[in-house]
């Protein structure tokens, strides 16, 4: 039976959607005549289409819908909690990147309104708008907010591999040993020799360093496999030894004594404390090219293959996801285990 006027319709989509029964009410007329229209929500089935059009009857509600601010609002604050700051400043500057989309209701935003906003973007930023837009969309969409989770379409350019990063070679780290009574120098080498990225140690406090067991923990990061107990190698003990006895909060800081904000102001290690004091050490360049701090990890990574070690232990010292490894054997990886491992570095 067709329903009464100003009830309100159902109607299916076309294609392949998790949700394609749409329900429409009519929220007003054109001076010409013509119906204007919005979507309620979007069902899997038929008969949850009908309640919810029912309910809306019953007890009627603003249906102008949610704009793009609005559910960047909802999903951040659903999001946040569980991933790091580097994550959330990440999705914080694609936001910001949009701002043209802030204001437009979600459910009249179309692919073309979201690819414009990629294409002017660097490879990296584009991929994380991406992903910013597929969790965004995927959070309405569960929501009965939208009808499709187009945003999983859009094209990002191919990042391109890294050139930046270099491994240290022998001979600096010969150096860098030679010079590991500055403190500086010694956290170069913690860094190195833990495989960790240099935020999360810069991120550490003093509080997660258990020296008894010879391990630290990593409480946040991009994913939970990132979220961590690290061994600590036996060389750089007397390290972390030095800086837990300084009795800051954070393991490691400014000769302030003040922490490293490191996610929102970077350059202030890499130009201060770490590009100056490999300078002073002489091996600032290798080859022309200057040094970074990712090449810490990088470095790690290289002499974990130089010794042919167990890449299973790697990437879980390193935080890394399974990528086909099945994450319960993770799990059952023992921290004397990871230890035994990383000593042989």
């Amino acid at each position: 039976m067709k329903n009464a006027n100003g009830y309100g319709c159902i109607r299916k989509l076309p294609g392949k959607r998790r949700n394609p029964w749409a329900v429409i009410r009519t929220t007003g007329w054109t001076a010409s005549g013509k119906q204007l229209r919005t979507y309620l929500g979007y069902y899997r089935t038929r008969q949850d289409a009908v309640k919810a059009l029912a309910d809306y009857n019953d007890n009627p509600y603003d249906v102008s819908g949610f704009t793009f601010a609005e559910i960047f609002a909802k999903w951040s604050a659903y999001k946040y909690p569980t991933i790091s700051r580097s994550n959330q400043s990440g999705y914080n500057a694609a936001y910001n990147k949009c701002e043209k989309l802030h204001d437009m209701k979600i459910q009249s935003i179309r692919f073309d309104d979201l690819q414009s906003c990629l294409d002017p973007l660097n490879a990296p930023s584009a991929k994380k708008m991406k992903i910013l837009f597929s969790q965004m969309w995927e959070y309405a969409e569960r929501r009965n907010l939208v009808a499709k989770n187009f945003a999983n379409l859009l094209d990002t350019k191919p990042i391109e591999k890294s050139v930046l990063h270099m491994k240290f070679s022998d001979d600096e780290l010969t150096v860098l040993w030679e010079r590991s009574d500055d403190d500086y120098v010694a956290v170069i080498l913690m860094m190195i020799y833990s495989g960790v990225r240099p935020g999360e140690l810069l991120a550490l406090k003093t509080r997660d360093v258990d020296l008894e067991k010879r391990c630290f923990s990593i409480r946040a990061g991009k994913n939970r496999n990132a979220i961590r107990d690290v061994p600590i190698h036996y060389r750089t003990l007397p390290f972390f030894e030095r800086w837990y006895d300084k009795g800051k909060e954070y393991l490691v800081t400014t000769e302030s004594g003040k922490p490293f904000d490191f996610q929102r102001d970077h350059k202030t290690y890499n130009n201060v404390y770490f590009s100056d004091v490999l300078r002073g050490c002489g091996i600032l360049y290798q080859d022309g090219k200057k040094h970074h701090p990712d090449d810490v990890r990088h470095t790690f990574t290289s002499l974990w293959t130089v010794k042919k070690l167990s890449e299973i232990y790697r990437r879980r010292i390193q935080g890394h996801s399974g990528n086909g490894v099945g994450e319960d054997v993770y799990t059952h990886l023992t921290l004397d285990e990871l230890a035994e491992e990383l000593n042989k570095l």
